[in-house]
């Protein structure tokens, strides 16, 4: 089972349930990603709300007894991001602390973290530095890598950051690129 946090429209979502994975609950702040998610995904339940509001209440109504295995998300990424403005004081800059925090109270056995490149260089590689620190901090061992996904069948060449955490000591490895790159 897995729970998708800063879901947009599904994209992370669509790669876990092609993985064989359940979505238990997805949730964002976009009315139009919700409206698009939940075409492609009648039947799961979206949550309509600002992140640092969403309360493990109301995540545990949807998920009730079931373990979650992975949380999956991919805070908004404007302030690091090429395309963006850059701003170090971005409010948003400091919305994975909401991520974490649902992470630490939830303990999956493991989280996927996605983001533009720009979060390894932007201001001194700090709002990286802050990211990996408040996930150690809180237990996980981490694996990081850029990853170009147009090597992995993403129609478009696009540079994102992946951090994945668990809570197992085995070595965790990232897939080899996919046959079907473009």
């Amino acid at each position: 089972y897995y729970i998708s946090l800063f879901t947009g429209a599904g994209g992370l979502d669509i790669g876990f349930k092609e993985a064989g994975f359940i979505g238990l609950l997805a949730s964002d702040i976009m009315p139009q990603a919700k409206d698009s998610f939940t075409l492609n995904f009648p039947d799961e339940p979206y949550l309509l709300e600002d992140i640092r509001k969403l309360s493990i209440s109301d995540i545990n109504t949807y998920i009730g007894d079931k373990k979650i295995d992975v949380i999956i998300g991919g805070p908004p990424c404007q302030g690091f991001s090429n395309m963006g403005n850059k701003n170090s004081a971005d409010p948003r800059n400091t919305l994975f602390e909401s991520y974490v925090k649902i992470v630490d109270a939830i303990r999956p056995k493991c989280f996927v973290f996605e983001n533009v490149k720009g979060l390894f260089t932007m201001f001194e590689g700090r709002y990286f530095e802050q990211v990996v620190n408040a996930f150690m901090a809180i237990g996980y061992n981490l694996h990081y890598s850029m990853i170009d996904t147009s090597n992995y069948g993403v129609p478009q060449k696009r540079e994102r950051v992946f951090i994945v955490g668990t809570t197992s000591e085995e070595q965790f490895f990232f897939p080899a690129h996919s046959s079907d790159s473009y």
